[in-house]
């Protein structure tokens, strides 16, 4: 029934399933020589409302904030590569995320992101990232491409509200589906850069 911890700088690593379940838990602070973060570390923490991960992790593994139902930040480091399946499923009151640069894939069949209801805004910086999964686009009202970005996968903004988006020079390659069904989109504008343009990329588009 803890609210609270406070966690020392000695720390490096989280196992699994260490706060698993801690319904009540809200204030916790990461150190700063965290290394290593267990799966389900913070798994059903309910309470949770905001957490920063500390520069130091690259991983964040299966459900580790799952079922976070009132987490509205997560402030996931620039040197993370890898964000693995169920990691923030169920947050339904995330309202925004960045996905770092690092990032090659999210798990297409363990939605990293699934049911993550709330979610307004993406900032997507993941410069070469092969697999989107299965990431809610459906109420996203703004997503920023960072440049250095080369592909925009399969299914990037599908389905969302974005009335405009901004394609950097970097980007190659645009995937299947990337803009399907953004009733909402208006105008685009493809940068020289493009060289391939998958099926499907804008079909629906009512409003472009």
């Amino acid at each position: 029934k803890i609210t609270e911890i406070s966690i020392p700088s000695s720390v490096t690593t989280i196992g699994g399933s260490a706060f698993n379940g801690c319904t009540l838990l809200d204030g916790v602070v990461l150190p700063d020589g965290l290394t290593s973060l267990g799966s389900y570390a913070f798994n059903g923490c309910t309470s949770l409302s905001g957490i920063v991960i500390p520069a130091g992790i690259t991983a964040i593994p299966d459900y580790a904030f799952n079922g976070c139902t009132s987490l509205k930040t997560a402030a996931i480091p620039a040197g993370v590569t890898s964000i693995g399946g169920y990691a923030f499923y169920n947050c339904t009151n995330l309202e925004g995320v960045t996905i770092p640069s690092g990032v090659t894939s999210l798990p297409g069949y363990r939605y990293a992101f699934g049911n993550c209801t709330g979610l307004k805004w993406l900032e997507w910086n993941a410069v070469s990232c092969s697999e989107h999964g299965a990431m809610p686009t459906a109420n996203l009202e703004r997503i920023t491409i960072g440049d250095g970005v080369t592909v925009l996968p399969g299914d990037f903004a599908r389905d969302s509200k974005i009335t405009e988006i901004s394609i950097p020079s970097s980007v190659t390659t645009i995937g299947s589906y990337a803009f399907n069904w953004c009733t909402q989109l208006k105008e685009v504008y493809i940068p020289d850069s493009v060289t391939v343009i998958n099926e499907h990329t804008f079909g629906a588009c009512l409003g472009l």
